[in-house]
């Protein structure tokens, strides 16, 4: 795994030395993605950070109306919530289920998004992967990895 920081936003956290970082999400702080592997059957695993402004909210306040847009999104189940401590900040997550239709048919994946509130901003990891139970492992190892200055 190797140290990813970023100075500007003020966190720093470990990936996989192979994963590649991507410019597809405007609104990230980070995008990154396991390389398909060739001859291999490949699952889809990213990982994000968003970086929102609180505007007051505390994090019970935050979580809620992050979870909102997720709950009013098509396609979007909640399977799953709870709290952990990342970098010493009790925080909140979600787990759901996608189901989205594409042109090419029915897109199925989890995603997991952790809320962690610091300084009037929110640290928003996002986790997705169409097989969420092999990635888990992955995902776990990574999120525990997570520092704010």
């Amino acid at each position: 795994m190797k140290l990813f920081k970023n100075k500007r936003d003020g966190y720093s956290i470990k990936l996989p030395d192979n994963w590649i970082f991507e410019n597809s999400n405007p609104s990230a702080s980070l995008d990154a993605t396991q390389p398909k592997k060739n001859g291999e059957e490949s699952i889809l695993v990213n990982f994000g950070i968003v970086i929102e402004k609180t505007n007051g909210k505390n994090s019970v306040e935050y979580a809620k109306s992050f979870k909102a847009t997720y709950d009013t999104t098509s396609g979007y189940t909640l399977l799953n919530t709870g709290e952990i401590n990342l970098s010493g900040i009790e925080s909140k997550y979600y787990l759901y289920k996608m189901e989205i239709k594409t042109e090419g048919g029915i897109f199925k994946a989890e995603e997991k998004f952790y809320t962690v509130l610091k300084d009037g901003y929110a640290y928003v990891l996002i986790c997705t992967s169409d097989n969420f139970d092999k990635a888990a492992p992955l995902f776990e190892k990574i999120i525990n990895t997570f520092k704010l200055k």
